[in-house]
């Protein structure tokens, strides 16, 4: 094989890997609009993911005195917080996977924790009574918003360009930023853009389908994001998203010939 035909194949083999990432970040993010409606409608008005809104509803709790707001913002930001020191520690930084893997056998350990808290929340979210008060919608609050701080920071390791699942507001700066600027300037590409939209779209996908699971079936809504989760670590394992290493440069007597 020739030097031009190996690079080629090279990088044809390199392009796979974002476009998988982004696909799995997609359903990802279908799983966190999911994870956001939940806890809204039915854990205090808070968000699991949403930390920019719920440092927002901290300060008018403050304001208007209201200690129960408070409880549950500070639930949400403190177990988020501990969620993104722990996944960044089980995830490491991100390296370039071995083998045919799309990402490295720590990712999915890190998204492992993640299902485990969203399988005890949708366990208990089954054995709940009618109605959620008290100890039981702050154990809730805190499994959810520590499975989405733990999403957040692997996604975050991952370094997909434009990739984050939780942190929106900067996804939709980037969709119009990138857009504008391709606008004015005339140029190629923008499949960060297509990306970014994508996950917009699945953001709000997932928040009209966990919110008609509400409605309709209330003890079903916390298996949507769990069984989002449970494709993408399937997905991510499977040979169809892998990718093949460079091929290796030839040695001795075969690269003199």
């Amino acid at each position: 094989m020739s030097d031009g035909s190996q690079r080629a194949k090279a990088k044809q083999v390199h392009a796979r890997p974002p476009a998988a990432l982004h696909l799995l970040t997609v359903l990802l993010t279908v799983a966190t609009g999911a994870m956001d409606a939940i806890c809204f409608l039915e854990l205090g008005d808070v968000f699991a993911s949403v930390m920019t809104g719920n440092v927002v509803l901290l300060g008018l709790a403050a304001g208007n005195a209201d200690g129960a707001l408070a409880v549950h913002t500070g639930v949400a930001l403190a177990s988020f917080g501990v969620a993104t020191l722990l996944g960044s520690l089980t995830a490491g930084r991100h390296r370039a996977p071995s083998g045919r893997r799309v990402w490295p056998a720590r990712t999915t350990a890190a998204f492992a924790v993640e299902a485990t808290a969203l399988s005890v929340f949708l366990l208990l979210w089954i054995l709940r009574g009618p109605e959620i008060a008290g100890a039981e919608e702050l154990v809730l609050l805190a499994l959810a918003a520590f499975a989405m701080g733990t999403q957040s920071a692997v996604v975050n390791q991952l370094d997909v360009p434009g990739g984050s699942t939780t942190y929106i507001t900067g996804t939709l700066t980037r969709l119009l930023s990138g857009t504008i600027t391709r606008l004015v300037t005339g140029g190629q590409g923008g499949w960060v853009e297509r990306w970014a939209a994508a996950r917009l779209a699945a953001l709000i996908a997932g928040a009209a389908g966990a919110a008609l699971l509400v409605a309709t079936a209330s003890s079903m809504a916390p298996v949507l994001p769990l069984a989002l989760l449970t494709v993408v670590i399937v997905v991510a394992l499977l040979p169809i998203v892998r990718a093949d290493a460079p091929p290796a440069p030839k040695t001795g007597d075969g690269a003199r010939r």
